[in-house]
């Protein structure tokens, strides 16, 4: 975005409101993400459900998961 003089780089889109609302549902030190997120991660991860929540800009609850963090 921006002109010639100057350049403003960013993101939009529905997967960037996602990722910026599941973030706000993450505690500290908690990852959270969605079912496609979840689909897409290589074995070795392991992922705990949640309870669908309903997010602002989304018309239907959204499934989340914990990213179990290994110490």
């Amino acid at each position: 975005m921006g002109s010639s003089d100057r350049m403003s780089y960013t993101v939009l889109g529905e997967r960037v409101n996602l990722a910026a609302r599941l973030c706000s549902q993450a505690g500290r030190m908690e990852i959270v993400i969605d079912e496609a997120t979840r689909a897409a991660l290589p074995s070795g991860f392991e992922v705990i459900s949640n309870e669908p929540v309903k997010l602002k800009g989304f018309a239907a609850p959204v499934q989340t998961y914990k990213v179990r963090l290994h110490s």
